[in-house]
């Protein structure tokens, strides 16, 4: 069975009548059998999302979304969109919504009506905050994968892969964070990503945060699992105005190969998509 993935941080663009517009349309271009969008919408400013999720079912998608219900204190409180075409939905086992760690992630099955296969997929966003909130979550995550059935796990995994976290800017990063770490320099908690703090302690955060999610720990546990990232090429999704970081990966297990892989044109959100082909 071949499927085509699309996942895509969406930077709470499905609270705006506009972004949901652009969404709406790359999903209508694009056609993928499963995708998923991560930071979908805020929570608190999600009146718009049902009449979005309506166009896409209109577009034959089976659509869930859900709210992320963290419980780590964050100040911001996101939702997530998964789409699944309707004719490969497996009937007896719909998208659902996961715990992992301490939020939601999607999770659901596609079945191939002609040969009865099926394919298990999970579409997170793993937590930005800290490498230990997102070990947590794997815990979870890896604890519900079934040995020897084909597996994709999918999203804004906030991890790069270990080898490739040599850059100047991860290195700039490292510098930030040794200053946060010797009280050099301010550091703040996150907020809403659509009205973020400006000045030298939302820099800070980033920084201590970036070289956390550069030490590869996250995807090393996937890839020792059995997993590998469908982009062999790596290629970079964040920030998307000018990337340095791949952050969002389409890992597949063992019983699946990856033909192709390619990184989406900028739009409105800091994240590029990815869209990867599978057998």
């Amino acid at each position: 069975m071949a499927l085509k993935i699309l996942s895509q941080n969406a930077l709470d663009g499905f609270s705006d009548a506009a972004t949901a517009e652009e969404f709406i349309t790359l999903v209508d271009r694009v056609r993928p059998d499963v995708a998923i969008f991560p930071e979908a919408y805020e929570v608190a400013d999600s009146a718009g999302v049902d009449a979005a999720c309506a166009r896409l079912a209109a577009l034959g998608y089976d659509v869930s979304c859900g709210s992320y219900d963290d419980t780590d204190g964050r100040k911001d409180l996101h939702g997530l969109i998964c789409l699944v075409r309707k004719d490969l939905t497996d009937p007896a086992r719909s998208c659902r919504l996961t715990r992992l760690g301490s939020r939601n992630a999607a999770e659901g099955w596609l079945k191939d009506p002609a040969t009865g296969r099926t394919v298990h997929f999970y579409g997170v966003h793993l937590n930005d905050r800290s490498e230990a909130l997102r070990q947590k979550e794997l815990d979870d995550l890896l604890g519900k994968v079934v040995a020897d059935e084909p597996t994709v796990v999918m999203g804004d995994l906030n991890s790069l892969h270990h080898e490739d976290a040599r850059g100047r800017q991860i290195w700039i990063a490292r510098l930030f964070a040794t200053l946060v770490r010797l009280k050099l320099w301010p550091i703040s908690e996150p907020v809403n990503a659509r009205r973020p703090k400006k000045g030298l302690g939302r820099i800070g955060s980033l920084s201590q945060r970036l070289t956390e999610m550069a030490s590869g720990k996250t995807l090393q546990r996937l890839e020792a699992a059995g997993f590998t990232d469908a982009d062999a090429q790596h290629r970079l999704t964040f920030p998307a105005k000018a990337p340095f970081a791949q952050l969002d990966h389409i890992m597949v297990s063992r019983e699946i190969t990856a033909k192709t892989c390619s990184v989406l044109p900028r739009g409105s959100s800091d994240h590029l998509g990815i869209l990867a082909e599978i057998d």
